[in-house]
């Protein structure tokens, strides 16, 4: 029996199993990072409380042209 993976989908997984091994201290200021980042400059009249998490990334995509990412 042979069982075919999708690379993009093993790409995904090993990121997300690095993700899961950082420290949450860490990934706590990179959210705060992300925030700040994505409701200031073009975006400053936005509220934080009213940004959702895929909107701040893909602001945050924009920006740093991280588009083939």
């Amino acid at each position: 029996m042979v069982i075919k993976v999708n690379k993009e989908i093993m790409i995904d997984n090993m990121y997300r199993w690095i993700a899961s091994k950082l420290p949450r201290r860490f990934v706590y200021f990179v959210t705060i990072e992300l925030w700040a980042k994505t409701t200031t400059g073009k975006y400053g009249n936005t509220s934080v409380n009213k940004l959702t998490i895929e909107e701040g990334l893909n602001r945050y995509i924009e920006k740093y042209n991280l588009n083939n990412c």
